[in-house]
């Protein structure tokens, strides 16, 4: 027995130092760039040391609206989908993970197929072939803000290590992700702004030249107006031709004195 026992302890030490460094290494990898688009190459081929899948994929979370963003795909079934495609949450496996609040183990039994159970599933629509599936939310500060999924052909691919394996990755990767997020939408906030601000100056612009207009308008106006006053009071104060002297003749030559 004793002889039996040291060995199997020896392989499952080894086995754990070797995922403690590939979860460090994982750690290293999604902290590597707040740009983690970048990086999901690097991570997923990480993942494959601890967690063996045939398709990976991620999607980002939006609660209050009810949707998921495709982020990353690879593997079998995989195709290209836009960064920020919607995907409905109902009715996928994501939503069954981040209502289940921890690492999801999925597995195909005879007569009842996921995709009956999960009919929303995006993951499941690219990979129909998906036997077994893992689906982990990753919580940050109590919200979900993305979900991790594994999928294999291979009905008995996980245990419950690889469960297990599956949250503490998803644990590892959630402040850089949150991180991420937030420097995303800093960045697009960034450009709203400076394009508003774009407007805003040509709008300002725009404005100034019509006040210059309007000005230049008003001022010849009343220039016209102050010169029409002039003449007008000029045409008063001169007498009209006749009213100071009698036409013909001089001031003696009166009636009283015929």
């Amino acid at each position: 027995m004793t002889s039996e026992w040291k060995p199997r302890r020896g392989r499952a030490l080894a086995t754990a130092r070797k995922e403690d460094a590939v979860l460090a290494e994982i750690g290293h990898i999604i902290s590597s760039s707040l740009v983690i688009n970048e990086i999901y190459e690097r991570f997923a081929d990480a993942v494959k040391e601890l967690i063996p899948y045939d398709t990976f994929a991620i999607v980002t979370a939006d609660m209050e609206r009810g949707v998921l963003f495709h982020r990353y795909f690879k593997g079998a079934g995989s195709r290209a989908r836009p960064g920020r495609e919607e995907i409905p949450l109902a009715g996928t496996i994501a939503e069954a993970a981040i209502e289940n609040g921890s690492a999801l183990y999925l597995r195909e039994g005879p007569g009842n197929p996921l995709e009956s159970r999960f009919p929303g599933s995006f993951l499941l629509s690219d990979f129909p072939d998906a036997k077994a599936v893992i689906s982990t939310p990753v919580v940050y500060r109590g919200r979900a803000i993305a979900v991790l999924n594994l999928a294999s052909e291979n009905p008995d691919a996980y245990t419950e290590n690889h469960i297990s394996l599956a949250q503490s990755v998803a644990d590892q990767i959630a402040g850089a992700v949150a991180s991420a997020q937030l420097h995303a939408q800093l960045a697009r906030e960034s450009r709203e702004l400076t394009a508003l601000n774009r407007l805003f100056q040509q709008k300002i612009a725009g404005e100034a030249e019509a006040t210059g207009r309007y000005r230049e308008l008003r001022e010849r106006l009343e220039r016209l107006a102050r010169e029409a006053d002039d003449l007008l009071e000029r045409v008063k104060e001169r007498p009209p031709p006749g009213l100071d002297e009698a036409p013909g003749g001089d001031a003696g030559d009166s009636p009283s004195q015929l």
